[in-house]
């Protein structure tokens, strides 16, 4: 474990695999080696491990909620954004870039940087944004690194392919907020408040997740550090019968004339694999 903690997986490794070690029926020992198979993306061996560990202890929660944590994640595909590359004005890799209102967006020692002075609406905001599978689509996250000093309003959002409906989360005040709009730059005229505890980190990562049937789903979860901040119902469906995708997007404003900037750190979305 101390090999570990220092980051010497390979020495862990080493010793877990010598074959003197009598533990292979000790729960801590499996446990640690699904790890480190999870670790490097080895799933199906960690799924095999835990099995093995809970076959052994039914009663071990951990190794319980890792086992159907790694499950789940085995039959999706994940696409990342780290944005780790050359420094560039145009983003790239599948992302329509939206500038209109003074802000601008950038790639900025290996990270994507929104940076400018909101002009021409109060609120118009600038995005990225991108297209996914309406069939597969499970979850959307964004990190988000903010300065203490003249805050904007971050969030992500997740619209129809036609956007004529639209869901927003936004950091407003400090406070996770949601809304609906049927118009790409403009925000909701009406705002929800989750009422929880405010948010005063400078890093933090914001996610939504569709809940219901693939392509039309009840409700969206929102997640804040990947604790469950809100249930969002749905009372009508979302998209048309006839569109095959939806929209995903990550954006930032503020108030007319202010100085502003963000970094938008990693973008992940979550999708079921093809059966």
């Amino acid at each position: 474990l101390l090999f570990l903690a220092e980051g010497e997986i390979n020495q862990t490794k080493k010793i877990l695999e010598e074959p003197s070690m009598a533990l292979k029926k000790y729960v801590p020992f499996l446990a640690l080696s699904a790890y480190i198979n999870y670790k490097e993306r080895k799933i199906e061996k960690a799924i095999k491990l835990l099995e093995e560990a809970l076959a052994i202890d039914p009663s071990n929660l951990w190794v319980r909620n890792n086992l159907l944590k790694i499950t789940k994640s085995a039959a999706q595909s994940i696409w990342v954004d780290n944005f780790e590359r050359a420094d560039n004005t145009v983003i790239g890799r599948g992302w329509t870039e939206n500038e209109k209102y003074g802000v601008e967006i950038s790639i900025s020692n290996k990270q994507c940087l929104f940076k400018g002075t909101q002009s021409l609406k109060g609120e118009g905001i600038t995005y990225l944004e991108r297209s996914i599978s309406r069939d597969s689509f499970i979850r959307f996250e964004a990190r988000f690194s903010i300065p203490d000093i003249e805050r904007p309003f971050p969030g992500i959002y997740f619209a129809t392919q036609s956007k004529d409906r639209i869901l927003f989360i936004a950091l407003r005040n400090n406070q996770i907020s949601y809304g609906f709009s049927t118009t790409s730059d403009i925000l909701p005229t009406e705002w929800s408040s989750f009422q929880k505890p405010p948010i005063t980190a400078q890093e933090f990562k914001i996610s939504l997740e569709a809940v219901g049937p693939k392509g039309n789903p009840a409700e969206f979860h929102c997640f804040i550090d990947d604790v469950l901040f809100g249930i969002i119902p749905l009372k009508i469906a979302f998209g048309k019968p006839q569109e095959v995708s939806y929209l995903v997007g990550v954006y930032g404003y503020a108030g007319l004339n202010k100085k502003w900037d963000m970094t938008l750190k990693t973008a992940r979305v979550f999708e079921e694999k093809p059966k």
